[in-house]
């Protein structure tokens, strides 16, 4: 059974390998894939890599190896991220590494992955602030003066149509928590800007896609990845007003770019005696 699966693996790579030399620029002498899997159907690489140097130019890129990327991580039955790098000899010869832990860093070398279970400690979600540093009648004047000048600024004819805001008892049934008062009372005016964004190009939420956000969180991404790939955080606002992680279970995102940037209110702000923002 072994036999079988190495050979079937053995067999696509020899596939892929022969597709990479197929499409290879003229006169190619060796080549070079850095690719990986990660299941469900995707995939991707980091480019290829041809010499002789000259031949490494705009278009050089343009090979279609998904299929082949995919074929591989389903015959190992791999679980997660597998990488795939080939190096291609015109004359017909090819060398693979396949492997679950073993992953470029960059251009300099490799990482391996000794407890893809290891992440840092969750936070605690319970240690929270009831103190809110917003006030629901100015958030509410401070709209109705921002949609009066975004009509004064585009020559509307009248105030953006937004989405009616839902009844508040409809409201309170899509919420299994509380809002910030001055959040709550944007959405008794409208229910998000239906994708207009408002928020200087971010997308204001409607409630029921807030609460799927909240409640899951499936945007922000995962495991020890997240820390080694994406570990920088920013800071905003006046120093530790805002907890230095890039994600936590007590932010209520309510706006977005679409581009995988949010704006939340958090009831967990950077200091523990600070109010909700």
């Amino acid at each position: 059974m072994l036999e079988d699966r190495e050979g079937a693996v053995a067999d696509a790579l020899t596939e892929l390998a022969e597709r990479i030399a197929g499409a290879a620029p003229r006169g190619w002498k060796r080549a070079e894939l850095r690719g990986y899997a990660v299941g469900d159907g995707g995939s991707g690489h980091r480019g290829f890599r041809f010499a002789p140097d000259d031949l490494n130019e705009y278009g050089a890129n343009d090979i279609d190896v998904h299929d082949g990327l995919c074929a591989v991580h389903t015959l190992l039955e791999a679980t997660e991220h597998l990488t795939i790098e080939l190096e291609l000899e015109a004359r017909g010869r090819f060398r693979a590494v396949l492997s679950e832990q073993l992953d470029r860093a960059d251009d300099r070398g490799f990482r391996y992955l000794l407890d893809a279970r290891s992440e840092p400690p969750q936070l605690d979600a319970r240690r929270c602030t009831t103190d809110e540093a917003g006030d629901a009648g100015e958030a509410v004047a401070l709209f109705h003066e921002y949609q009066r000048l975004l009509q004064a600024a585009l020559e509307l004819p009248e105030e953006p149509d937004l989405p009616p805001a839902l009844p508040e008892q409809e409201r309170r049934e899509i919420l299994d928590f509380a809002l910030p008062r001055d959040l709550d009372a944007l959405y008794a005016v409208a229910d998000g800007d239906g994708g207009r964004g408002q928020f200087h190009g971010f997308g204001w939420l409607g409630l029921e896609l807030l609460a799927d956000l909240s409640a899951e969180h499936w945007w922000a991404t995962r495991g020890w990845r997240q820390y080694v790939h994406r570990s920088f955080v920013k800071e905003f606002g006046p120093p530790s007003s805002i907890r230095r992680v890039s994600d936590h279970p007590r932010w209520i995102p309510f706006a977005t770019d679409g581009f995988g940037d949010y704006l939340a209110s958090t009831w967990h702000p950077g200091r523990t005696d600070g109010p909700a923002r």
